[in-house]
């Protein structure tokens, strides 16, 4: 990537051929893009995560669809249990994809207004493959994306 407002504000080399980048796609919104090196689906290289801030201490991001706005994004409270995993298990964004589709999930979540709603298992877009779809194909030739968005 290259310098600029999705450039990664942190790279960490974990292991031979693993990585993990933080990389700030807007204001509160950052991606934990992590390469474990040996991944048994090469097509989906890249596990990612939304945060608002620091992953694991701040609060989780989720895309949600209210239904009559589109899209946005939405900030994952903190569980009221003080977990910050337990509220976020299939709320907050966390999935799959291949490596070829990052510049396209920041593109398309820079460009989602945030929304006030608390996301719940009900509004949560459980798949990105239609919309990131959508984004590829007015920036770019469609690649395959994983549609599993739950953890």
């Amino acid at each position: 990537m290259t310098a600029g407002p999705s450039a990664p504000k942190r790279v960490e080399t974990l292991a031979l051929g693993a990585w993990r980048a933080l990389i700030g796609v807007r204001s509160s919104l950052k991606l934990l893009a992590t390469m474990t090196g040996h991944d048994p689906q090469p097509d989906l290289d890249l596990e990612v995560e939304a945060w608002v801030g620091e992953p694991e201490e701040s609060d989780g991001i989720a895309v949600i669809d209210p239904g009559d706005v589109g899209l946005e994004v939405a900030r994952v409270p903190l569980c009221e249990c003080g977990d910050r995993g337990c509220g976020n298990i299939g709320i907050q964004l966390r999935k799959r994809l291949a490596g070829r589709d990052l510049p396209a999930l920041v593109d398309l979540l820079r460009a989602l207004s945030w929304s006030e709603l608390i996301p719940a298992r009900s509004n949560v877009l459980r798949g990105m493959a239609s919309p990131l779809s959508r984004h590829q194909a007015r920036t770019r030739p469609p690649a395959v994306v994983c549609s599993s968005m739950s953890r």
